[in-house]
């Protein structure tokens, strides 16, 4: 059918206004899903980083030590669960030997995510679970004083990043991320 009003340049014209809109609006309103495998693999690139996967608690001397390894990530009830292994030794050097005691033993962590100054973070961050009930006290001051600082996740740089990894033929430039409604199930 043929519209002597339109030419066929005209009609290529609207077209491409027609996808340019489109194209606007799909890049301004997308879905974002992180798996809690995407946030445990963030955990242990960025905090679980020393040697041997570890999160010191405090400066470990030849002695004397505390640290989390081992970091295993869930969701449930609304909290992002982090479960790691505990490992302290408290002892003096006496004689060339180490005397004091050590004991280890898995805790869970928990925080309810919120998006805040462009980042992932934990609010209501607690201790759900320590096997050994001596050690909770002490646990729970470090995660009152470093808990909601462990997990802080830019989303920003992460999504560039992750485009960037994935070796895709495309440039991600994210200017602004807007978080209208953040679920943790």
């Amino acid at each position: 059918r043929q519209y002597p009003c339109a030419s066929s340049a005209m009609l290529k014209k609207i077209l491409v206004l027609i996808l340019i809109a489109f194209a606007n609006v799909a890049a301004t309103a997308s879905e974002l899903i992180l798996e809690h495998t995407a946030i445990e693999k963030t955990l242990k690139r960025d905090v679980f980083n020393a040697k041997g996967g570890r999160y010191h608690l405090v400066d470990p001397t030849t002695c004397a030590y505390s640290y989390l390894e081992s970091p295993q990530v869930s969701i449930s009830g609304g909290r992002l669960k982090i479960k790691s292994h505990f490992i302290s030794q408290v002892a003096s050097q006496i004689g060339g030997e180490c005397v004091g005691t050590s004991d280890e033993f898995d805790v869970i962590v928990s925080g309810r995510p919120v998006y805040r100054n462009d980042k992932l973070v934990m609010d209501d961050v607690r201790l759900d679970d320590a096997t050994n009930e001596v050690w909770r006290p002490l646990i729970e001051i470090f995660i009152k004083s470093a808990g909601p600082r462990v997990l802080e996740i830019n989303l920003k740089e992460a999504i560039q990043r992750m485009f960037k990894d994935a070796s895709t033929p495309y440039e991600v430039i994210i200017d602004k991320i807007v978080v209208s409604k953040l679920l943790a199930e």
